[in-house]
């Protein structure tokens, strides 16, 4: 009899385990499948008690009530420290993915401005056309203004004009500041800066 107890727990939890798997936030698997885990002990207590004397009823209770106390304290410090780590690294993410932005958006953005104020008064061209005719003569330029599709942070063309343009780099994966931002992807309070560019420079904002 014992043997079917411990083996529809083991079936029974396990089913929990896989049916609500979340591949990224495995702490609900767990915690489903430790509550139908708490909850089959308690039932296989119910069910075999009235076995054994009084006496060891009331101590196995005890050992029951005592261990559970334990494994819960036990079981809440690894998900505050599993939980403090995964805010650490993605604090850690989101200032790479700020750096890497503004490095990408700082080349691009300077190799335009250098052409621009290297051009002969005569026939300048503006910022708008240097661009576009980068984009179509220089792979190195595209390259630092390209992210493959499968790459978090992307940069976005937000306005391109004669004098001015202006690019927004966002992290597709990494929250910022404000949780309700919304983001140049139409996703929602993602990491985001902006770059502006003019005849006098470039400026750069952390949006979120």
């Amino acid at each position: 009899m014992i043997f079917y107890w411990l083996f529809g727990g083991i079936v029974v939890t396990t089913l929990t385990f896989f049916l609500s798997i979340d591949n990224i936030n495995l702490w609900k698997s767990l915690n489903a499948s430790a509550i139908v885990a708490l909850a089959y002990c308690i039932a296989l207590i119910i069910f075999n008690i009235k076995h054994f004397p009084v006496k060891r009823k009331i101590i196995l209770v005890a050992v029951f009530i005592v261990g559970v106390f334990f494994v819960f304290k036990s079981w809440s410090l690894a998900y505050e420290q599993s939980t403090w780590q995964k805010q650490t690294l993605l604090k850690i993410r989101g200032k790479i993915s700020r750096g890497v932005l503004n490095v990408r958006l700082n080349n691009a953005m300077l190799q335009v401005l250098s052409n621009y104020h290297s051009q002969a008064d005569k026939n300048k061209k503006s910022l708008k056309e240097i661009y576009n005719e980068l984009i179509k003569t220089d792979s190195g330029f595209v390259e630092t203004l390209k992210f493959s599709q499968d790459d978090s942070p992307m940069i976005f063309n937000k306005v391109l004009s004669d004098t001015e343009l202006v690019f927004i780099g966002q992290e597709m994966a990494v929250k910022g500041r404000n949780p309700d931002f919304a983001n140049a992807s139409g996703k929602k309070g993602m990491v985001q800066v902006r770059a502006t560019l003019t005849s006098k420079g470039v400026k750069y904002e952390s949006e979120n």
